[in-house]
């Protein structure tokens, strides 16, 4: 929780490229879960806004992984008799993710309306919470190591992860 507490969020929006570091971590992670990635592009930000506004899930590789982990968790804090846990990643964490992260998303993408800021804003809180959870739950100890840290990392250097799509990893 601390290094996401920490979390300068969307302060490198304003690049012309693609970090090395965001390029690495977002490589790992496709490997890591089996995922085709070609390639690693930043989206042009006079597109973000129908970008956004066409953005289809059922198209994005990495959220066909992502939408199961919710259930994957719950399931395995049953099985553990440790619901309760989740409380925090749910609940308490996720009010100070909002706030920093409405702050960083408004002040870089309130030019680009209100659409794009609530999907920054609700990019962060949803891999947040999801790796905070997974922490939780599935503990460091655990063979399995938590999928979604690469994209904390993206986050950590200000970017927002978009998606994969046709093989192309789009950040902006």
């Amino acid at each position: 929780m601390n290094r996401i507490s920490e979390i300068q969020w969307f302060n490198a929006a304003h690049s012309n490229k693609v970090d090395e570091r965001v390029e690495a971590s977002l490589r790992s992670l496709c490997k890591r879960l089996e995922l085709p990635c070609e390639r690693i592009t930043l989206l042009d930000e006079t597109r973000l806004s129908e970008f956004v506004s066409s953005y289809d899930l059922t198209r994005n590789v990495l959220w066909g992984y992502l939408k199961d982990i919710p259930e994957r968790l719950e399931q395995e804090a049953i099985r553990k008799d440790a619901q309760a846990l989740l409380s925090f990643p749910l609940n308490e964490m996720q009010a100070t993710v909002f706030h920093s992260a409405f702050d960083g998303a408004f002040q870089r993408y309130a030019a680009h309306g209100e659409e794009v800021v609530r999907f920054a804003v609700v990019a962060a809180m949803f891999v947040s919470g999801l790796v905070v959870a997974w922490e939780i739950i599935k503990g460091s100890s655990e063979r399995e190591q938590n999928p979604l840290l690469p994209l904390i990392m993206v986050f950590e250097a200000g970017y927002l992860p978009l998606g994969l799509f046709d093989g192309c990893f789009l950040v902006r």
